[in-house]
């Protein structure tokens, strides 16, 4: 049995990864949020979660008894190695957070410092790996999740263990983070614990190898610029899994569109036209209608969320653990 010191933020990946570190009978020392804000740190209040507690973190560490405490930035921490020596943890494990872990914390764990990324490794590095990937057309080559050795470097651990998880398998969005989620917690249940005890040696990561991936704002904007082609292919490889947004005009907030509505003729050049349900743009060589996000649209989103958690977890063989 192991001692867990778990840094996470409040996603299905951690509620899965915990879940999974329980079962297999581990413990958990503590849970670190460095977040002020963060779920984690307040009661338990989705619907979701209500109907699905077992993909969520908050009620998973909440019916386990685990302690979730705050803390500052680990890199202008003072204490935090002589609060990670007084938990009596033996792992350290890391599960989609900012927070890079210093060598002084590392040292505590001696080689048992563990990370979650939701890329295949070493493609796709940093914050932001899938909305990346997504956009570069390359997520059904690069989709999954990474177990590897935590380091001082960004993503640049031996390698454990890895799932693929191509997203042109999904439905949509919920269902590609369930199977992320399932991936990161079958290695917790498999190559984690052979890792631990010795059987299971990690790969290093090639130097200079793979690519580290940064999206900047603009990248998540669709422009004029793009031709009614590429507009239809954004919405369908990007859209369904992540919102996509057309500024209107500058200085004013982005609108959020869902899908190309219609093909309205050769463009006008006139300026953008806002509706309740739908913008009217010129694109290139195009002027078309987009379909805003309205209430119809986030009730679908709920709707496709849950189906998903009861996919998941009768595939799971789980009713309510």
């Amino acid at each position: 049995m192991y001692r867990g010191l778990i840094i996470a933020s409040p996603t299905l990946i951690t509620a899965e990864v915990i879940s999974s570190w329980l079962g297999t009978g581990n413990e958990i020392a503590e849970v670190w949020c460095c977040e002020p804000d963060s779920p984690l740190l307040k009661p338990p209040k989705s619907l979701s979660g209500r109907i699905f507690p077992e993909f969520d973190p908050v009620r998973v560490l909440q019916r386990a008894g685990v302690k979730v405490r705050f803390c500052p930035p680990l890199r202008h921490w003072a204490d935090a190695n002589r609060a990670a020596r007084a938990t009596g943890a033996d792992v350290l494990m890391t599960v989609l957070t900012l927070n890079i872990v210093p060598r002084e914390i590392l040292s505590v764990f001696d080689g048992r410092a563990i990370n979650f990324h939701p890329s295949l490794l070493p493609d796709y590095r940093g914050p932001a790996p899938r909305q990346g990937m997504l956009l570069d057309g390359r997520a059904d080559e690069f989709g999954g999740i990474t177990m590897h050795c935590l380091t001082e470097g960004i993503d640049e651990g031996a390698i454990i263990a890895q799932r693929r998880c191509p997203p042109s398998s999904a439905a949509n969005m919920f269902d590609w983070n369930h199977m992320i989620a399932r991936g990161g917690a079958n290695m917790v249940e498999c190559e984690l614990q052979a890792y631990l005890k010795g059987s299971l040696e990690a790969r290093e990561q090639l130097p200079g190898s793979g690519s580290y991936r940064r999206v900047s704002p603009s990248e998540k904007m669709l422009t004029s610029s793009l031709t009614l082609e590429e507009l239809e292919k954004r919405f369908r490889d990007v859209g369904r899994f992540f919102a996509m947004s057309w500024a209107v005009d500058a200085g004013q907030k982005p609108v959020t569109v869902t899908r190309v509505f219609s093909k309205l003729g050769p463009a006008t050049g006139k300026p953008t036209k806002v509706t309740l349900f739908f913008l009217e743009v010129d694109i290139h060589g195009a002027r078309v209608r987009l379909r805003r996000k309205s209430f119809c649209s986030q009730i679908r989103k709920v709707v496709a969320r849950l189906s998903a958690m009861r996919k998941w977890q009768r595939k799971n063989g789980r009713q309510g653990a």
